[in-house]
């Protein structure tokens, strides 16, 4: 969708069409589809109410703030917290690697070697 939104901007350009092509990519968004979610969500305090409301926006403060990121990026997230979320997520991608030992060869191995013991154990149980 990113892509197809950049390539109808880059044929429609804005200062002829007057169109501006924006791609949203949200992240987690509280709507009546997510009141199961809401009822599970343990409320221990006002920090805790304060921090879903944050992170989990309900969809009518999510538009409003959509909105005034149309014009200004191609793409966005259209909620603070969910852009400063998609910002960290190379940094903790380069965390898994680290812990891995900054190989995907290693974390491969352990997959396959963690897969090969499941194998045994399970021909040990036939």
């Amino acid at each position: 969708m990113i892509q197809l939104s950049q390539s109808l901007q880059d044929a429609y350009p804005v200062h002829e069409s007057g169109v501006t092509f924006h791609a949203f990519h949200p992240q987690f968004i509280r709507t009546p589809m997510t009141k199961v979610l809401d009822e599970d969500w343990k409320e221990p305090g006002k920090i805790a109410k304060t921090l879903k409301n944050k992170l989990f926006p309900v969809v009518e403060e999510w538009v409003p703030s959509a909105l005034t990121m149309v014009g200004r990026y191609e793409t966005s997230c259209g909620w603070l917290s969910h852009e400063l979320a998609v910002w960290l997520q190379p940094f903790t991608q380069w965390l898994g690697y680290w812990k891995s030992g900054f190989s995907r060869d290693a974390t491969r191995q352990k997959i396959k070697s963690r897969q090969e013991r499941m194998d045994k154990n399970a021909k040990k149980k036939l």
